[in-house]
């Protein structure tokens, strides 16, 4: 008899895990979003409202319970997915309890280096879909993560890439790119002083300063450069807005 194959997606909100659920194929999806969307829709709610609420209130209690049934219903499954956080060994421990005979499968959504950006993505859908993760919850999860591991369980452990294929927009709210006041030297210089800011890790790369140096006066040129840089390491486009 073949054994239930469960899969734990492991990584903060707007890492691209609900994505990467849409491109596979599951048998069923135990998803709180899926839930919270159903009640907010039923009471005619705010995400934002929606996770103001306290946690005793009734609509959360409903919540809870419906999460509980669908957690209920996915047993009759062979090939589940678990799409939340599941940030923490204590989290992931109690999805062992519901399945006692299957096999598990993490993988873990690679964030390091990339939070910025992630701030920047929930910003941009909260104002698109009106999904609302405050940022404070968002850093907070950041610093919740604990690495999964084999002796937690886990028959297998894969890796994916957060937000692959991302697209980084520079743009006035990063940084003065339109400044009248500025040359395009010391624009290209804003660039560089904005991007060791946010993104430490990136003036290890090979090839980061000659960026700067090449395109001393143009923009334009370094943002073409540095795009196909990062690109080339951690999959991720920039683009001058």
């Amino acid at each position: 008899m073949t054994k239930q194959q469960v899969t734990v997606l492991i990584g903060p909100a707007c890492t691209g895990k609900s994505t990467f659920v849409q491109r596979s194929k599951f048998d069923y999806v135990v998803s709180s979003d899926d839930i919270v969307e159903k009640i907010i829709n039923d009471h005619n709610l705010t995400y934002r409202e929606f996770f103001e609420l306290e946690f005793n209130h009734p609509i959360r209690r409903e919540q809870r319970s419906l999460f509980f049934k669908s957690v209920q219903e996915s047993k009759k499954y062979k090939n589940i997915v678990w799409d939340l956080t599941n940030l923490t060994k204590a989290n992931r421990q109690k999805i062992f309890k519901h399945y006692p005979n299957a096999e598990f499968h993490a993988i873990e959504f690679v964030f390091k280096n990339k939070e910025y950006f992630i701030l920047k993505t929930c910003r941009e859908r909260y104002q698109e879909t009106g999904k609302f993760i405050p940022e404070d919850t968002l850093k907070a999860m950041f610093d919740k993560y604990e690495p999964v591991s084999r002796l937690e369980g886990f028959d297998t452990i894969s890796r994916e890439e957060a937000l692959p294929a991302s697209v980084l927009i520079l743009d006035d709210e990063d940084f003065d790119i339109h400044a009248p006041h500025l040359n395009a030297a010391e624009h290209v210089k804003s660039l560089k002083e904005f991007l060791d800011s946010y993104f430490p890790y990136i003036s290890d790369l090979d090839g980061y300063d000659d960026v700067f140096k090449e395109n001393e006066y143009s923009i334009l040129c370094a943002v073409h450069d540095l795009s196909a840089l990062t690109m080339k390491h951690h999959n991720l486009y920039v683009v001058l807005m």
